[in-house]
């Protein structure tokens, strides 16, 4: 293996390629996301000239780029949760030249900064023949927190590439589990004892922990399991406001705890607020929305909500999340259509709604509006994605075909505020490289959308609550988003959580009567 540091930054793009499932690309119809930039040399095709199975292959060939020839090409990167385990990138090739399958990987140093590292494997030289070319990067001891699958050839040359895969190796006959997933912690104070279950017992322990300030730690075989195979992870340290994760690695398995630090104020004002919810029963609720709760899940605000609801009410609140990325309302009225068998129409992720009725509710929230009053450069941003009539009749037949299964209030939660400015900058920066130039949050479709759905929820008997008006014009709205002003921030993620439980503690909240 041989790994090359990099200390200065590209501009990645960073795409839907996801960890936590296999990916194979046989280069048919496209290149699979594998992309070379501008900025480096190399040169990425779809080409007909050779193909290992099927019809086509990506062709990559080397180009000058500052005094070297080279060609480098990556699936773009996304965040990883590797640590511990081991990731294989493969591919056949042949051509001219030598080749290296590898992996780009970001750690942090000890400035709090990013290193960039690619490793790869030995060279390969390539000839008229097709040949397996692979590398096998081992996390066992990495504290790595993004990730992007690479090719390179050096010097003049060029390869067709066909049947590129890349593989989390699966463990063995063991696996890790957190015994506890999430927790909200007080500033000032240390992380409660983190308990991990492992398959083995007796097996070794690497903890590995990430916190937003920019720090990084690992201990390496920090502790064995006990005989029930249990192992905990203890830090005294007391942290400042943030996130916090720390993951148990064993034997190429893992698992994550996540805990959020909230300032004291903060938590001391939304713990009096917890303490006034008390229910007599469980309490299940269905959640159904968008991106801002199908990311980041195991610690976003559904999560959150959970924790602070069941920190008085111990073992009651269980949420269903079934949020899908890109939703809008007709979407929804669409799978659940089709779930209810009122129509056979292929809706994006129909799998989702599999089990929306399998088990009664006692409450139902509904989040959508981001995407609906999403805008187009196509449109020249005259209008929404969603049409406010087509809106409004959609909502009308969602909570009627919720109502023919459950008799669960229902509560319709309005879009927050996006970071308008910054993603007006990231819709210019699609439009420039040949996207649809989306921009979210624009006051023109969500204050009318807003106006629609509180006039629905009091014709449908339902529960409405605005979650724009304190969030607009809020200073610590830039904190709360990404960097492209929509998705949040683990301190987006509380405020969310903080607005809902403040809403279901309020006196026309439908849990005063549970």
């Amino acid at each position: 293996m041989k790994k090359t540091y990099s200390i200065f930054l590209f501009l990645i793009t960073f795409i839907s390629f996801s960890v936590t499932a296999d990916y194979h690309h046989t280069f048919e119809k496209n290149t699979g996301g594998w992309v070379s930039y501008n900025y480096w040399g190399g040169k990425t095709e779809l080409s007909s000239e050779a193909a290992y199975g099927g019809k086509k292959s990506m062709k990559l060939t080397a180009t000058e780029y500052r005094g070297k020839i080279y060609g480098l090409c990556i699936l773009p990167v996304v965040d990883s949760n590797l640590c511990g385990k081991k990731v294989s990138v493969s591919f056949y090739a042949k051509g001219k030249g030598s080749i290296k399958a590898g992996i780009l990987y970001y750690t942090r140093n000890s400035r709090g900064g990013e290193n960039m590292i690619y490793d790869y494997c030995e060279p390969v030289t390539l000839n008229d023949q097709w040949q397996k070319v692979e590398f096998i990067a081992d996390f066992a001891d990495i504290a790595v927190e993004k990730i992007a699958p690479a090719i390179r050839i050096d010097g003049e040359g060029y390869a067709f590439i066909d049947e590129a895969k890349v593989v989390i190796i699966k463990p063995g006959n063991i696996s890790v589990a957190a015994l506890d997933k999430h927790q909200i912690v007080r500033s000032g104070s240390a992380l409660s004892k983190l308990r991990f279950r492992v398959s083995t017992p007796g097996a070794d322990v690497t903890f590995f922990t990430f916190s937003e300030n920019r720090k990084q730690q690992v201990i390496k075989n920090s502790a064995s399991s006990d005989g029930q195979g249990q192992t905990a992870y203890t830090d005294q340290t007391v942290l400042p406001a943030g996130e916090v994760s720390v993951i148990a690695a064993a034997g190429g398995a893992n698992s994550i705890h996540y805990s959020y630090v909230m300032p004291e104020t903060e938590y001391d004002d939304l713990d009096a607020i917890a303490k006034t919810i008390s229910l007599n029963k469980p309490l299940h609720i269905l959640y159904i929305g968008d991106s801002l709760a199908d990311r980041d899940r195991g610690h976003n605000f559904t999560d959150k909500l959970v924790w602070w609801l069941n920190k008085y009410n111990p073992g009651k609140v269980s949420l269903q999340n079934l949020a899908v990325s890109g939703d809008f309302i007709t979407r929804v009225e669409s799978r659940m259509k089709v779930r209810l068998k009122q129509s056979r129409e292929s809706v994006w992720k129909q799998y989702v709604y599999n089990d929306l009725f399998n088990r009664p509710y006692d409450l139902i929230i509904i989040s959508l509006g981001h995407n609906d009053c999403a805008s187009f450069k196509k449109s020249n941003y005259r209008q929404p994605q969603v049409s406010l009539s087509a809106a409004e009749a959609a909502y009308k037949n969602v909570i009627a075909m919720l109502r023919s299964k459950s008799k669960a209030p229902v509560i319709l939660l309005s879009p927050v505020a996006s970071n308008l400015k910054v993603s007006k900058e990231q819709g210019a920066l699609s439009v420039r490289y040949g996207g649809a130039g989306a921009v979210f949050g624009m006051p023109e479709f969500i204050v009318p959308f807003n106006k629609m759905l509180a006039e629905v929820a009091a014709g449908s008997n339902c529960y409405y609550v605005d979650m724009y008006t304190p969030t607009k014009e809020n200073a610590a709205l830039a904190s709360w988003y990404i960097r492209d002003g929509v998705h949040l921030t683990p301190a987006g993620h509380q405020m969310f959580a903080s607005l809902v439980l403040k809403a279901l503690a309020s006196e026309n909240s439908p849990l005063k009567n549970k």
